[in-house]
């Protein structure tokens, strides 16, 4: 079991011991420059030794369990740590027994993308990378954006030309290099790849190298060192590239490889109707996404989810079922009226991702996936502004909800 009673955690060296492929299990050693498999698998961190338990909150508190080995490149804007909030009046509305939510809405840049920025350009400056790049629909260019100025570092940030005037300011502001790019997401990023080919940036998109997810990971090992967590049915995820899903279930694996006996609850990913790869393939008990389905990156209020075919997606649907877990799926009305409901019932503004998986609980709960008397967690990505709801009418939606 998890604990938090050791005091020299954060000044222990990293105990990394190498990268090994998710597919074809080839080895790396752990000073390689190396971002994927040669077979194009994604490449996970392996750790050695037994490591003490954390004494304080923050990511950098797990760094035995983390990449970067010098503790002078501990990239930081006072990330992780976020509460786990007992929400007893959403859980009623919702008809189960008790509903946790994880606020990672209050992390420096408003997502729990903050966690795998930090170790991620971590890991880049310690590799010797001066510029990294990424395509996206805005989260991670804000929390990369932020953590490259904090390091020293360039951004170069690839973005459709949709994304919102806010995101593009303030990625600028932090000194990144914002390219728009007409289309959807998908495009943004054969952009970016055509970029860094070009230029030889250190690229940081889901699943483009084997860092970013062990940021995430310290979200699973804080839910781990958390006994209302621990003990809970079930822990919902909103999942597009499906990487935080995967670090929850990468904190357990990794603590297992250690000796610790660590059982995570099942993880449910929720997508939006309108892009759902994840679920589709799990129904057809396939290991991957399955061909010709016409899935969209740009119809729906959730953004964040709009994956169309996710890079890992055997590795996201190895950790849901290795779990007992499962996929689901909500559309926009009910992600409005889950965000209304929460607004209304506990005071905490969600952005859209988030309030799919409120959405999911009551989904779940309606086809009797979670019992009456279910504990769940769910995951809140991110913050939200009253702009993520332009086109419907949030004050209206927060009045019938209640």
């Amino acid at each position: 079991m998890l604990n938090s009673t050791s005091s020299n955690a954060a000044t222990i060296r990293s105990q990394l011991a190498g990268l090994s492929c998710f597919r074809c299990k080839k080895k790396y050693d752990a000073d390689t420059h190396a971002r994927i498999c040669e077979c194009s698998g994604p490449l996970l961190a392996d750790y050695r030794d037994e490591v003490p338990s954390p004494s304080g909150a923050g990511v950098w508190a797990w760094a035995p369990l983390l990449p970067v080995r010098n503790r002078d490149f501990r990239v930081t804007l006072g990330e992780g740590g976020t509460p786990l909030l007992d929400c007893p009046r959403l859980a009623g509305a919702l008809g189960i027994r008790r509903l946790l939510l994880k606020h990672e809405g209050w992390q420096p840049t408003g997502t729990f993308k903050a966690r795998g920025a930090a170790v991620s350009i971590g890991r880049a400056l310690e590799l010797g990378q001066s510029d990294i790049a990424l395509a996206t629909a805005g989260n991670s260019g804000l929390a990369w954006s932020a953590y490259a100025a904090r390091a020293g570092m360039r951004a170069h940030v690839f973005v459709p030309t949709w994304t919102s005037r806010d995101t593009v300011e303030a990625c600028r502001a932090w000194g990144a290099d914002v390219r728009l790019v007409p289309g959807p997401v998908a495009v943004a990023a054969a952009e970016c790849s055509r970029a860094v080919a070009e230029h030889g940036w250190w690229s940081v998109g889901a699943w483009a190298e084997p860092y970013r997810v062990e940021g995430d990971k310290t979200l699973g090992l804080e839910l781990l060192a958390d006994p209302r967590a621990r003990e809970a049915d079930a822990v919902l995820w909103p999942c597009a590239s499906g990487i935080g899903l995967v670090g929850t279930w990468k904190a357990a694996r990794d603590l297992r490889a250690l000796g610790r006996d660590v059982t995570l609850p099942p993880l449910v990913g929720v997508q939006a109707a309108t892009c759902a790869p994840l679920l589709e393939a799990f129904e057809a008990g396939a290991t991957d996404c399955l061909a010709g389905r016409g899935w969209t990156d740009t119809a729906s209020l959730a953004r964040g989810l709009l994956a169309v075919r996710p890079t890992a997606a055997d590795l996201v649907l190895h950790a849901v079922r290795d779990t007992g877990g499962w996929l689901c799926s909500v559309d926009d009305a009910a992600i409005v009226r889950a965000a209304a409901l929460t607004t209304r019932l506990e005071g905490l503004v969600l952005a859209p991702e988030s309030a799919a998986a409120i959405a999911a609980v009551a989904q779940l709960r309606s086809v009797a996936r979670l019992k009456a008397d279910a504990a769940a967690v769910v995951v809140a990505t991110g913050a939200g502004r009253q702009t993520d709801y332009f086109g419907w009418s949030f004050a209206e939606a927060v009045e019938r909800a209640g």
